[in-house]
């Protein structure tokens, strides 16, 4: 943010997090920012893919494309890796092209969503309050500890019509938590733990996952089934 900046090059409007709420977003002029990071096995954040840019840039295109140019450096270092990315990119276009780098992913998803459910377009939320969750996972949200709970629901994603896992977290917010997930469902309870977490203590807005050794790792023992 550089609220009082007069002679910066390219200077744009950016929202300002710390002022907005969710009914009025609030704007300041500054630079979009994009970081990849990737986790080694001591978990510790790695950037892979740091790019300050403004739409008043001559050569911008959309912020779409410095996205897609972050997914495909990190394709082009890993072959595959599980991208774990908040609300901000649920969004067809970042499923379509993950589906094209065929990548693995854990998005949150908006309440807007629909998905593709026994050939119907139903809402995420109304498959939300028709389950609950039924395996239990301990957790730190927001510097307390929660006992989430878990449900998953076999969905397709309407703009590619590919099978996914709708991920349904219950317990550490008001609303339970949507995520859609591809790729092996056993992983989502380790991947889900580091993705929280490492957003607890980190302010990249794009994440990468960990090595599939360092997950299986923190899965041990966690995933009990509740009680009904």
């Amino acid at each position: 943010m550089k609220p009082d900046g007069r002679k910066f090059e390219s200077l744009g409007l950016v929202r300002d997090g710390s002022k907005s709420t969710d009914t009025k977003n609030v704007y300041e002029k500054g630079y979009h920012v994009t970081e990849a990071c990737a986790l080694t096995k001591n978990g510790h954040p790695v950037s892979i893919f740091s790019k300050v840019h403004s739409s008043k840039e001559k050569d911008f295109t959309s912020i779409n494309d410095v996205t897609f140019s972050a997914m495909e450096r990190a394709a082009s270092l890993f072959g595959k890796a599980t991208f774990v990315m908040d609300r901000g990119y649920d969004d067809n276009k970042m499923f379509l092209k993950l589906h094209g780098l065929e990548q693995d992913y854990v998005i949150r998803l908006t309440a807007r969503r629909k998905l593709l459910f026994h050939g119907k377009r139903i809402p995420a939320t109304q498959l939300r309050e028709q389950r609950k969750g039924k395996i239990k996972m301990p957790l730190y949200y927001k510097g307390k500890k929660h006992d989430a709970y878990l449900s998953h629901v076999k969905v397709q994603i309407t703009a590619s019509r590919k099978d996914i896992c709708l991920v349904l977290v219950y317990g550490i917010t008001e609303h339970a938590q949507l995520h859609s997930k591809n790729g092996r469902l056993v992983l989502l309870i380790g991947i889900f733990i580091f993705s929280v977490q490492f957003a607890e203590t980190q302010a990249f807005s794009y994440r990468m996952c960990p090595p599939l050794d360092r997950i299986k790792e923190t899965m041990k023992g966690v995933g009990k089934r509740r009680r009904k």
